[in-house]
């Protein structure tokens, strides 16, 4: 679980579709007979490290233009492109998507990138550098909505989610490419008391859970999976996963353990965490737990088994607590050294300023009580002086703390935020 801190700490964007990160331009072909704005689709696989599926069965032409020259040079400019993978919970993945070739006669082509979910509208010459961002500060803009104004807020965040869904189905339709249709929360708990008449109460923990078990290089099931809480009528209670075909059919309930859950609430409560110290980093007084517990809900509440625990940790402001404080003083001097603050200069910079030894206070403390065995999950404010700083602490069960940030500035310092800029 350590290594899920740290990526979480580095990984900036914990989900993401493929990227386009070096497109070509398009060989000299004979277009004369090729109408303008004439585009060709190349759906093609891109393995986790960036490169195209070896195999020749991991390219073909998903719309023609008409003219085999065209579509042979859409195919090669595919080919001679750089993509950066497809990213679940900070890990990359193999997966399916259209690359998109537009002719044009004075810009010759102009290539996008499309994925089977949204298109993506930057063009591959040149690619823009951002525009630099303030820290995401949920917790902050939520902390003083009422419970109407929050209410209609996730309302509007789940149409959008229906809009694009809506609009990935549209685009498959016109490209021939399979979609898995949405199971309701209803079907999923009818599907499990048929299979499993002894089945009181069904309460479903992790949508979407198969994308969480993938492990690296595997590719997303076009299959339906739920991780879901199981009481029977005895009053004992399992872990299963329902798993559904793309055509919405109940297929098969497989056994899963605790551990099994580590993947999905370890990334919801390492982005809990990471969304507190985001707002932190722009400003923190007062906290506003509040507000964080709706940005939770709002960006992670999906992950349903794991929001209570998440909840009780962001509405309660810790204890003193010497031995863990210590720990995290010892976990200081060890980042001091470390390759981040070695080769980051805002984070060298920032330390230095702090000194061996600042003031170290726990302000969010998740101690894991759903899985048991996960390293503890902490925000702390370390301080000298007037000026302070936050980063994330883990504390695993034998006590042993390390310290991970994506970088290190002051409070307030927008340098920082780039690197905070989530989701």
């Amino acid at each position: 679980m350590l290594h899920l801190i740290a990526a979480a700490m580095l990984c900036t964007t914990p989900n993401a579709e493929v990227q386009l990160i070096g497109g070509v331009t398009a060989k000299a072909v004979d277009h004369a007979n090729v109408p303008m704005g004439t585009e060709v689709d190349v759906r093609l696989t891109i393995e986790p490290n960036g490169k195209m599926y070896a195999n020749t069965s991991g390219v073909s032409i998903a719309r023609s233009s008409g003219n085999t020259a065209l579509d042979q040079a859409a195919i090669d400019d595919a080919q001679r492109s750089s993509y950066a993978p497809k990213i679940i919970n900070c890990t990359p993945v193999s997966s399916t998507y259209v690359f998109r070739a537009r002719y044009d006669s004075q810009t010759d082509y102009l290539v996008w990138y499309s994925s089977w979910e949204y298109w993506l509208n930057e063009k591959a010459h040149p690619r823009p550098t951002p525009e630099p961002r303030p820290y995401v500060r949920f917790c902050t803009s939520l902390q003083n909505v009422t419970d109407a104004e929050f209410a209609q807020k996730l309302a509007e965040r789940e149409q959008e989610t229906r809009n694009q869904l809506s609009r990935a189905r549209a685009y498959n339709r016109l490209h021939g490419i399979a979609m898995p249709a949405s199971v309701t929360d209803a079907e999923v708990i009818a599907a499990v008391k048929v299979h499993d008449p002894s089945a009181r109460t069904v309460r479903i923990l992790v949508p979407e859970y198969q994308e969480f078990a993938l492990k690296p290089g595997e590719s997303v099931s076009p299959n339906k999976s739920y991780a879901v809480e199981i009481q029977e009528s005895d009053n004992t209670t399992r872990l299963s996963v329902a798993v559904f075909s793309p055509e919405k059919q109940f297929l098969r309930l497989d056994p899963l353990t605790k551990q099994g859950l580590t993947l999905p609430y370890g990334f919801a409560r390492e982005m809990a965490a990471y969304i507190l110290l985001n707002d932190l980093m722009g400003g923190d007084n007062p906290i506003p737990r509040q507000g964080c517990v709706r940005g939770v809900t709002m960006q992670l509440g999906t992950i349903r088994g794991a929001m209570p625990e998440i909840t009780a940790a962001m509405l309660t402001e810790p204890q003193r607590d010497p031995v863990a404080e210590k720990r995290a003083l010892d976990a200081y001097r060890v980042f001091v050294t470390s390759r981040d603050a070695r080769e980051n200069p805002m984070t060298k910079q920032t330390l230095a300023q702090l000194g061996s030894s600042p003031e170290i206070t726990f302000v969010y403390r998740d101690q894991d009580t759903l899985i048991g065995g996960d390293p503890e999950l902490d925000v702390v404010r370390i301080a000298h002086g007037t000026n302070r700083t936050y980063a994330m602490l883990g504390i695993t069960a034998d006590g042993k703390a390390s310290m991970s940030s994506p970088a290190l500035c002051f409070v307030g310092d927008q340098h920082c935020a780039p690197y905070y800029i989530w989701p």
